[in-house]
């Protein structure tokens, strides 16, 4: 459609609307991927994508039996659409200032508190006492969502798993989140021998507990060959689970300790089923601006457990274990 004459029409709510779904189709790779995400149907993405390519006059993707796919016009309203929502955000911290208001929103995945490697906790001590005038926020989200407020300009800085990196984000590295394979007491791996191991037991033959949010690209893209016969959308659901007895999943090291400790957990094969979770501040880009933000970023960084995540990740991480 490019080369065609079409009159752009101002930008209303409704275009920020669509542009919002666009974005999410984008993001999540087509619109059956992104309908859970939308919480709308299939056939309502479509229309309202339709929708926004007629007001934009631009075909934006390609869907089909090929698969989605950006055009060249869809690429660039897309980056087009992060600097818009990125100006919006700036906007209203600027009303926010002249009000007179100052606060800042913090988004976290649960029982991040239980890892004694985050510098979270002792980075919001010594914000606070800094900063005594701004008000802090605290919200516990899946890291999908946290990432998405975060581009609303709903949520300042998240503190996320590292699955992806979305285009007008900035990820900055703080400590790496050992998780293994547990299973509960009344579990068949649980009696299989006195060690940390299965026995002869067929893990993949066994019941599985999964996230259900994009955790890390390790268990998300292989899971150790393991079948989803349970999800869980918290750190929580998946433990009450694996306490049944009848599942096995993953589970941060140091979440899980407790119930090691008095014998209602154990951890299988640990040399072979593990993973190393990148936890990383994200932030928008260009957020360092704001001096709210920056303060917590510093002190974020001020005291990381090791040296090479002192700087941004601005190019492609490979996440291994």
């Amino acid at each position: 459609m490019r080369g065609d004459k079409v009159s752009v029409p101002q930008l209303a709510d409704v275009d920020i609307r669509l542009l919002r779904v666009f974005r999410a189709v984008t993001e999540h790779n087509g619109f059956t991927n992104a309908e859970s995400f939308l919480n709308i149907g299939r056939s309502t993405i479509s229309a309202q994508m339709s929708t926004l390519e007629g007001r934009l006059g631009l075909r934006l993707c390609e869907r089909g039996p090929g698969g989605f796919k950006l055009t060249e016009e869809g690429r660039e309203i897309y980056a087009a659409s992060t600097r818009l929502f990125a100006a919006m955000n700036e906007f209203r911290i600027e009303v926010s200032k002249a009000h007179g208001n100052r606060y800042i929103s913090c988004g976290m995945v649960d029982n991040t508190i239980c890892d004694p490697l985050t510098p979270v906790i002792g980075a919001l001590g010594r914000y606070a006492r800094r900063a005594d005038n701004v008000n802090i926020r605290i919200y516990h989200l899946s890291p999908d969502e946290i990432e998405d407020r975060i581009e609303r300009g709903r949520i300042d800085i998240g503190i996320i798993p590292l699955h992806e990196r979305r285009p007008g984000l900035i990820y900055v590295p703080l400590y790496k989140e050992r998780n293994l394979l547990y299973c509960g007491s009344g579990h068949p791996c649980f009696r299989a021998d006195k060690g940390n191991g299965a026995g002869n037991l067929d893990l993949s033959s066994l019941r599985h507990v999964l996230h259900g949010y994009k955790h890390t690209p390790l268990e998300q893209a292989s899971n150790f060959g393991f079948t989803r016969d349970a999800t869980a959308f918290s750190v929580e659901g998946i433990a009450m689970m694996i306490l049944t007895g009848q599942f096995l999943g993953f589970l941060p090291q140091c979440y899980a300790q407790r119930w090691v400790d008095c014998g209602e957990m154990k951890a299988i094969d640990t040399d072979l089923y593990y993973f190393n979770a990148e936890i990383v501040a994200a932030y928008q880009r260009g957020g360092d601006g704001n001096a709210v933000v920056k303060g917590l970023l510093d002190e974020l960084i001020a005291t990381l457990p090791y040296e090479e995540t002192a700087a941004p990740l601005e190019n492609s991480v490979e996440q291994s274990p």
